[in-house]
């Protein structure tokens, strides 16, 4: 038998009919306290408190993670920054080995090295980050080996190289000490 949308309506109105339905509104008698009705509201609001509590702190602790993340990547730019700044006055050191037009190539690197090593005693105080009593002692160094560059009449001397290659192995272990990184 098919059942049509009519026929269909017919049956349900048809059940209706037989079962008649009433619904009464009526309060009932209250005979829990108000000191009930608190505890209900406080166990249905503590999940609620505790997750966002939760959230919070995660967010707090996250927050302090990216920030020390941040300063130590901050550091070790800086840190960076003076290393290369050190490393460009090496080519003042190839005078050492060069016999070709002495004087010529003396004039123009000695210049060119007085203007890098004015760059990086300004990176000396530009620092923020870098631990000040390391950068204080590599400073006292780099002053020692930027006297040996201006004092040199006739190119720099093997004393000039020794220093300065202490001074840039000085640097590194101040920079991985101050970074936290093991040798």
């Amino acid at each position: 038998m098919i059942l049509h949308a009519a026929s269909f309506a017919a049956f349900f109105v048809d059940q209706l009919a037989q079962a008649p339905v009433q619904i009464q509104c009526v309060q009932q008698a209250s005979s829990e306290s108000w000191v009930k009705w608190l505890l209900q509201f406080a166990l249905s609001i503590i999940p609620v408190a505790g997750g966002v509590w939760i959230a919070w702190m995660a967010f707090r602790w996250n927050t302090k993670k990216e920030h020390q993340r941040w300063v130590f990547d901050q550091k070790k730019a800086e840190w960076r920054e003076i290393l290369d700044a050190i490393k460009e006055c090496e080519d003042y050191l190839l005078l050492t080995d060069t016999s070709i037009n002495r004087e010529e190539i003396e004039a123009g690197l000695k210049y060119e090295a007085l203007q890098r090593t004015r760059k990086v005693q300004q990176l000396f105080y530009d620092r923020l980050f870098v631990d000040r009593y390391a950068l204080g002692q590599v400073l006292s160094r780099w002053n020692d080996v930027n006297k040996m560059i201006c004092a040199e009449e006739n190119g720099p001397s093997m004393e000039y190289t020794s220093a300065y290659i202490g001074l840039v192995d000085f640097t590194r272990r101040a920079a991985r000490k101050d970074l936290g990184v093991p040798d």
